[in-house]
């Protein structure tokens, strides 16, 4: 049962992989591809210009040859050279990925100008403009924000759903350095859309302050669990589970309190107050059969951190006499999974 979930969850979670994702998984054909794409290889190139000026070149090596070139490039022509790379529509799109990454670095070292960066802003091409977007943002507002005009049109593309996904998740990490109350209430107002990428919300979990509550507990119920736990973590361990708790005791959302029950479960100390809280979700025949069966799930994960485990009634009764077949199994498995010697004797018994 336990591996079932898992094995579900897992397959939603590969199948929300955004668009960039699916597309990085065929593009790069090893550890050393996504290495040179982070900028992070340490192969050097002996004759970097060399390798830039032959379109033979393969594009691991034109991109190492941009990256040796960081070095030089206190050589304005040098600069440029790469400023040029990352604006030529005729190169690769990895190599223009790492020329803008390069474009990065020399701008923290003051060796181009913030219109190397700034003039790329409207790329057409969906991943350069999100790897754009986020290299502007770890250079903070001082280095991007170019006024209300430019600003305004940022803010529009952030909250139109016609915006790609990539490119509105980069715009998260980019205004979330703003730090301003307002741009920030727009960020979680994204929490609000129907169907809003897993990319969105996984960039609203790193880039928000932890001090923006209400963002991180709507974030505790996200379909990701990932997310969720970040989310908790964010929050404060201790907040995240008052939360939860009051949750569990109040909503009649199915979907809020299973996913607040298995978070519970992955979270939770074992205290009393949550293995009652879950019991009380379990044993409520009104919920449907699969919030109640991750409250009992969620109660076997409590007890199995407890160093004596206790003996539960309320799950021997339920596994014993629900009218539920499907919550019975998921009781009777965790039982099974607390107590082994109790089955182990009752399968002694039945052979005898």
């Amino acid at each position: 049962m336990t591996q079932n979930r898992a094995n579900k969850h897992q397959t939603r979670q590969n199948s929300q992989n955004s668009a960039w994702n699916r597309q990085a998984a065929r593009s790069y054909a090893s550890e050393e591809d996504m290495l040179i794409l982070l900028n992070l290889s340490q192969v050097q190139i002996e004759n970097p210009l060399e390798i830039l000026n032959s379109r033979n070149a393969q594009w691991q090596d034109r991109a190492r040859a941009i990256q040796s070139l960081i070095k030089l490039a206190d050589d304005p022509t040098i600069a440029k050279r790469i400023e040029n790379c990352a604006q030529d529509n005729n190169e690769s799109e990895r190599v223009r990925t790492v020329a803008i990454r390069a474009l990065g670095e020399l701008r923290k070292a003051n060796q181009v100008p913030k219109a190397a960066l700034l003039r790329l802003i409207n790329i057409p091409e969906l991943g350069l403009r999100a790897t754009l977007i986020e290299t502007l943002a770890s250079l903070g507002p001082d280095e991007w924000n170019e006024g209300e005009r430019f600003l305004a049109r940022l803010r529009k593309a952030l909250l139109d759903t016609r915006t790609p996904s990539i490119v509105r998740a980069a715009l998260v990490r980019l205004l979330a350095t703003l730090k301003d109350t307002v741009v920030t209430t727009e960020i979680v107002t994204l929490l609000d859309e129907a169907e809003i990428d897993r990319t969105i919300r996984a960039a609203i979990v790193d880039s928000l302050a932890a001090s923006e509550t209400v963002a991180f507990e709507k974030l505790l119920y996200d379909p990701e669990q990932e997310i969720r736990v970040s989310a908790a973590y964010r929050l404060g361990r201790t907040r995240a589970l008052e939360r939860l708790i009051r949750i569990l005791k109040t909503s009649n959302e199915s979907v809020i309190v299973d996913r607040g029950a298995q978070l519970l479960g992955e979270l939770g100390e074992g205290t009393a107050e949550e293995i009652d809280v879950l019991l009380d979700v379990a044993e409520n025949t009104h919920n449907q059969a699969l919030v109640r069966m991750s409250a009992i799930l969620a109660v076997g994960q409590l007890y199995e951190r407890q160093a004596d485990i206790p003996e539960s009634a309320a799950l021997l009764k339920i596994s014993h006499g629900d009218s539920d077949v499907s919550v019975r199994i998921a009781a009777d498995t965790v039982m099974s999974i607390l107590h082994p010697e109790r089955f182990e004797d009752d399968a002694d018994g039945e052979v005898s």
